[in-house]
């Protein structure tokens, strides 16, 4: 079971009545959401701001590449951790 199959985003959206509806998007549903198997540091600063915003992260005082490559592993490791986390609570 992949990573990106488990973090997925949850967008809400609230109509004019207030009535609240929301879907599930995986990040293959958004364009540079994924890396994809690609390196982080080989990657435009922009698109790995953008990775970091997808997953609730906005990047507040990363100035660098190598500043937000590092972040981009912080994050990954932590994800994985609560992903095997919540596995092994269902008895995986």
């Amino acid at each position: 079971m992949g990573l990106g199959l488990l973090v997925c985003l949850l967008v809400v959206k609230m109509a004019a009545d207030q009535t609240v509806s929301a879907s599930r998007l995986c990040e293959g549903d958004i364009p540079g959401a994924s890396l994809q198997g690609r390196n982080p540091t080989t990657l435009p600063t922009d698109e790995l701001r953008f990775w970091l915003k997808c997953r609730g992260d906005p990047a507040k005082g990363l100035k660098t590449k190598a500043q937000l490559a590092k972040r981009q592993v912080s994050l990954t490791m932590y994800f994985s951790v609560v992903v095997i986390l919540e596995l092994n609570k269902k008895g995986f």
